[in-house]
């Protein structure tokens, strides 16, 4: 899933097709599904969402370019979102979800990592003796 399209530099920026993954994946956690299943057809609210946000978040970005220099660009567009109330429900949430899933997917991938360095010849092997225990287990 490719989260330029939550980044306002980017071309990808909020492009409809883009976020398409980013939908299906947090539509399917269990927290998120329940609240996003009020707003009906989610591609006609993310149509909806990204026609009337997308310009206001780039201008919102060149007005306060200097208070948010050096700040995290997906924090600024949150704050963004939130000023606007509850008018972008689906975007508010994808961006969340876009913020937490880079930060808690990096520690998984840190351990697959570090596990690939200390790779044995036997690590990923059904040995002969550990057949046999399973076949008496079952």
């Amino acid at each position: 899933m490719s989260m330029r399209c939550l980044i306002p530099s980017s071309s990808e920026f909020l492009d409809v097709d883009s976020l398409k993954p980013l939908v299906d994946y947090t539509s399917s956690i269990p927290g998120f599904n329940k609240e996003l299943g009020g707003l009906g057809n989610l591609q006609e609210a993310l149509i909806a969402e990204t026609r009337v946000h997308k310009q206001n978040i780039l201008q919102y970005m060149t007005d306060f370019k200097e208070e948010l220099k050096g700040k995290d660009p997906l924090i600024s567009v949150l704050r963004y979102l939130d000023t606007q109330g509850n008018s972008a429900p689906l975007l508010s949430t994808l961006l969340k979800v876009g913020i937490i899933c880079g930060y808690s997917t990096s520690t998984v991938e840190c351990v697959f990592s570090a596990r690939a360095r200390i790779d044995t010849p036997n690590r990923r092997r059904l040995t002969p003796y550990k057949q046999g225990i399973l076949t008496l287990l079952h």
